[in-house]
C-alpha cells in the first residue's frame, strides 16, 4: 500500500508540481475561508445562547471562535495576496485547519461529553468533513486522522478512562479509516482532473504552435502572419504608430532546387530562416510567405529603419556560406502603415518594391514610398 501512495504522491509530472502546490494550497484556502467564517459565528451562538455562563463548554466555544478568527483574516490576507511559492509556513497553515478541527472534536467527545458507547455527531462531521471538503495528500490526511486516533486515546485516559472499556475507540479508529479512505478517492481525483487539464493545455499549446509554424523552417506560416498584420495595423489605427513590413525573396532559387535537388533547396530555406529570425529584434515578427519569399514585421518601425534592416539583412545574406550552394542573393521590397493605405495596400507596396529591385538587377532593397 504505501508503496502504491509513493508512486502517487510523485506522479504530478516535475513540471508542474510547483503549480499544483499554488493551485492545491488555492483550494484549500478558499475552504478554510469559508468554513472558518462559518464556524467562528456559529461557536459565537452557541456560547451566547445555548451554553450555560462560566461553563467549559463556553469557554470551549469561545476559544474555537477566537482561533476560527485567526483563520479568517489569515486565509483572508492569503486569498488577495496570492503566495508565488508554497513553504513550510503554508503547509503547517493548510493542515492547521484540520488538526484543530480534530482537536475540538475529541474534547467535545472526552471533556464534555463523556459519551461510553458512542462518538459524537461533531467527531463524524469533523473527519468526514476534512475528507470531503479539503485536498489533503494522502499522508497529510493520514497524519491527520493519526493524530485524531492518538490524542482520542491519551485525552480518555487522562479524562475519561471509562471511554477505554467501551466502542468509542474501536469506532473512532473504523470511521477514521473510512473518511481517510475517502480523502484518498477525493485527492486523487482532483489531482487526476490537475494533470489532464495541464495535459489538454499543453496539447493544445502544442497544436496552435504547430498551426502557427511553417512547418519546414519552423518560424511563421503565412496564416500567422495575415494575423500578426491584422493586430499591428489596428493597434496603428488605435495609436497612430508606425510598423513597417520587409517582403524578401531569394534571387534564382529555382536554379538551386534544378542544380542540387530539393532537399538542399530545403535546406537552404530553413538556413535562411534561421539567420533572419538571429538578425531582426525580438519584437518583430518573421515568417515564410510563400515558396521563397519571406516577410519580417517591425512594429514601431518607421520606412528609414526598415530599408536600414533591410540593407543589413540583404548583406548578411550575400555573404553567407549556405549549404553546397555557397552564395545566393536575395531583393527586398518595403512599405510602411499609412492612414490611407488599408492591410492590402501596404503588402501590394511591398510585393510592388520586390518586384521592382527584382527589375532593377536583383539584389538590392527598392521602396515605393517617395520619401526614401
Amino acid at each position: 500500500m504505501f508503496e502504491d501512495i509513493k508512486d502517487n504522491i510523485y506522479k504530478i509530472p516535475n513540471q508542474y508540481k510547483n503549480e499544483f502546490r499554488r493551485y492545491k494550497f488555492k483550494q484549500n484556502n478558499l475552504r478554510i475561508l469559508l468554513i472558518s467564517i462559518f464556524l467562528l459565528f456559529e461557536q459565537l451562538y452557541y456560547a451566547i445562547f445555548i451554553s450555560n455562563p462560566g461553563s467549559l463548554l463556553e469557554k470551549i466555544f469561545y476559544v474555537t471562535a477566537s482561533i476560527m478568527l485567526i483563520f479568517a483574516v489569515s486565509s483572508m490576507i492569503l486569498y488577495y495576496h496570492k503566495p508565488s511559492e508554497i513553504n513550510f509556513f503554508h503547509l503547517i497553515y493548510e493542515k492547521g485547519i484540520g488538526v484543530m478541527g480534530v482537536t475540538i472534536a475529541v474534547i467535545r467527545v472526552v471533556v464534555i461529553s463523556g459519551q461510553s458507547a458512542r462518538l459524537t455527531t461533531i467527531y463524524i462531521a469533523v473527519i468526514y468533513g476534512l475528507a470531503v471538503i479539503f485536498y489533503y495528500s494522502y499522508l497529510e490526511s493520514l497524519f491527520i486522522y493519526i493524530y485524531g486516533i492518538i490524542l482520542l486515546y491519551f485525552i480518555s485516559v487522562v479524562y475519561n478512562p471509562s471511554l477505554l472499556e467501551s466502542t468509542v475507540i474501536t469506532d473512532a479508529v473504523s470511521n477514521n479509516v473510512i473518511a481517510w479512505i475517502a480523502s484518498i478517492v477525493i485527492y486523487r481525483k482532483f489531482k487526476n482532473e490537475f494533470i489532464n487539464q495541464k495535459t489538454i493545455e499543453e496539447k493544445n499549446k502544442k497544436l496552435k504552435e504547430i498551426s502557427d509554424e511553417d512547418r519546414l523552417t519552423g518560424i511563421y506560416n503565412r496564416r500567422k502572419l495575415e494575423e500578426i498584420l491584422k493586430e499591428n495595423y489596428n493597434n496603428s489605427l488605435r495609436y497612430n504608430n508606425k510598423f513597417s513590413i520587409i517582403l524578401l525573396d531569394l534571387d534564382h532559387f529555382k536554379n538551386v532546387n534544378d542544380n542540387y535537388g530539393h532537399q538542399i533547396g530545403d535546406k537552404v530555406l530553413q538556413e535562411v530562416s534561421s539567420l533572419l529570425l538571429e538578425k531582426i529584434r525580438k519584437v518583430d515578427y518573421c515568417g515564410r510567405w510563400g515558396g521563397e519569399e519571406f516577410l519580417i514585421i517591425l512594429p514601431e518601425t518607421d520606412l528609414a529603419s526598415a530599408v536600414k534592416l533591410a540593407k543589413r539583412l540583404r548583406s548578411e545574406i550575400g555573404n553567407y556560406e549556405f549549404t553546397k550552394v555557397q552564395n545566393i542573393t536575395s531583393s527586398f521590397g518595403v512599405s510602411t502603415y499609412s492612414s490611407n493605405k488599408d492591410i492590402k495596400e501596404i503588402i501590394k507596396a511591398a510585393d510592388e518594391a520586390l518586384y521592382k529591385a527584382k527589375d532593377n538587377g536583383r539584389n538590392r532593397v527598392e521602396t515605393i514610398e517617395n520619401n526614401i
